[in-house]
C-alpha cells in the first residue's frame, strides 16, 4: 500500500511506522512463545529479502519500458516534476 504514496516525507513517515509496527508485531510472537526468536528473525529477513527483490524488479521493468519508448525516466526524488499527458 505505501507504494501508492508519492515519494516525499510523508511516506517516509508512513514507511517508519509500518517497520515500527512490524517489530512490535514480531517480538510479541516471541513474548507470548508463539514463536522461536530464530523463526521470527528468519521471517524478517526473508520478508524483508523479497520485498526489496520485487520493488528493484518493478522498477527495472519500470525503466526498461521508458527506455523502449524513448522517454526519460522519472526520478522519485523530484516528486514535483511535471507529468507529461497523454503518453
Amino acid at each position: 500500500m505505501l507504494a501508492f504514496f508519492p515519494a516525499g516525507e510523508r511516506r517516509h513517515r508512513w514507511e517508519w511506522l509500518a517497520v515500527g509496527f512490524a517489530f512490535v508485531m514480531s517480538m510479541s510472537r516471541v513474548y507470548l512463545a508463539a514463536h522461536w526468536f530464530s523463526d521470527v528473525v528468519a521471517g524478517t529477513l526473508l520478508g524483508a529479502g523479497i520485498a526489496i527483490f520485487w520493488a528493484a524488479a518493478v522498477t527495472e521493468c519500470r525503466d526498461v519500458i521508458f527506455r523502449a519508448r524513448g522517454e526519460p525516466i522519472p526520478r522519485e526524488d523530484a516528486p514535483d516534476a511535471p507529468v507529461q499527458a497523454g503518453k
